[in-house]
């Protein structure tokens, strides 16, 4: 969501096991939602995800209903978030290290991208930025590539465009079956209110031969008209399209 803070997961010391309770749970919800966390120098659009946020020491916070967060507690912990956006890490530009303190995304498209190609590629679940989407879903297998994409629809065309624009769809591409194609493209033509394009019904998987321009051509003409075809250049979806229609023709 644009514009918004999510926390993962909280973690607050509390004086006296009296703290403990329901009220001074809601309490802390009720103040942190309070909070203006947002950052001067970040675009509206961007995705900042940080590992850690540890307010400094010295500023503990009173637990009353009702009652705006401290004004310094929050210039501490938005001085903070200011000093982890500076040294954040761009894993769309260049590999992110492991222990960096926090990722940063351009918009969701960008997001989309990393995380569809991560998981196409069995990376996702060892990557801590990604842990809070791995609760969502339960985990980051590439069995729940559809519903990631489809959690984006209105993201998705960008993300595609991003990933053909590196040579970088093609994994997404082949983790995705002929019916999970099709219900991506679904989600998308819903979320943008257009009409599904009518597809052909698959055929039998035709050869695929070597071009002069050193782009796989199919040998005969195709019979099935792969469903991401609406989103790329034929050159990115014809080799995607002859793995697809082999692996389902073993199946």
């Amino acid at each position: 969501m644009a514009d918004a803070t999510t926390i993962g997961l909280l973690r607050v010391a509390v004086r006296a096991e009296s703290g403990r309770t329901l009220a001074h749970k809601l309490a802390v919800e009720a103040m942190l939602a309070s909070a203006d966390l947002r950052l001067p120098g970040l675009s509206p659009a961007a995705v900042l995800i940080v590992d850690r946020l540890s307010v400094p020491a010295g500023r503990s916070l009173a637990l009353r209903s009702g009652v705006r967060i401290d004004p310094a507690w929050e210039r501490a912990a938005r001085a903070t978030m200011a000093s982890l956006y500076r040294r954040a890490a761009r894993p769309w530009d260049s590999p992110a290290p492991p222990d960096c303190p926090a990722v940063l995304f351009r918009d969701e498209a960008e997001l989309l991208a990393c995380l569809a190609l991560d998981i196409s590629q069995g990376r996702a679940d060892a990557r801590w930025w990604w842990r809070s989407y791995g609760r969502r879903w339960g985990n980051l297998a590439r069995g729940v590539l559809p519903d990631v994409l489809q959690a984006w629809p209105r993201a998705l065309p960008a993300a595609f465009r991003l990933l053909h624009e590196r040579g970088q769809a093609e994994p997404v591409l082949r983790a995705l079956s002929s019916s999970q194609s099709r219900q991506t493209l679904g989600a998308i033509c819903s979320a943008y209110g257009v009409a599904a394009p009518k597809l052909a019904v698959q055929g039998p998987a035709q050869p695929v031969a070597a071009s002069t321009t050193g782009v796989a051509e199919p040998a005969g003409p195709i019979s099935y008209e792969a469903p991401w075809r609406v989103w790329l250049p034929a050159s990115a979806w014809t080799a995607a399209l002859a793995g697809s229609q082999t692996r389902q023709g073993a199946s």
